[in-house]
């Protein structure tokens, strides 16, 4: 062997090795980014949140809203529209039989926040 193929594999293990490191530092990099990505951020129940204005409630997402994902209101949201219209139904003013109704219906791209919901007795209701 001479010295200008010896020179030649020192290069080729130098190479090799500057490559074998940058590859496993953007892997390290990508694994920590999946990582952070999977970390939920915290989560308050429904008991623990009070909020005071229809904004509060639409922007929190809560560990149950998450889960449900459904046509069921969540109870901090009925809580909330009951306190807000005063119990009383928003078409009529009747106090009795009174349901949550969706403004926008969820079919059509609603969801289930206090600023999605309001209350109607349930004649309303039924003639809506």
């Amino acid at each position: 062997m001479d010295i200008s193929s010896v020179g030649d594999i020192l290069g080729a293990l130098v190479a090799f090795a500057i490559i074998f490191f940058i590859i496993r530092w953007f892997h390290r990099a990508y694994k920590n980014r999946e990582k952070d990505e999977n970390v939920e951020k915290p989560q308050i129940s429904d008991k623990e949140w009070i909020g005071e204005t229809d904004e509060d409630w639409n922007k929190i997402d809560t560990m149950e809203e998450r889960k449900k994902r459904s046509i069921k209101i969540p109870s901090r949201v009925k809580k909330h529209v009951l306190k807000r219209d005063k119990g009383i139904c928003s078409q009529c003013g009747s106090k009795k039989h009174l349901e949550y109704e969706h403004i926008i219906p969820l079919s059509e791209g609603g969801s289930n926040t206090a600023g999605n919901v309001k209350l109607l007795c349930q004649e309303c209701n039924r003639r809506a």
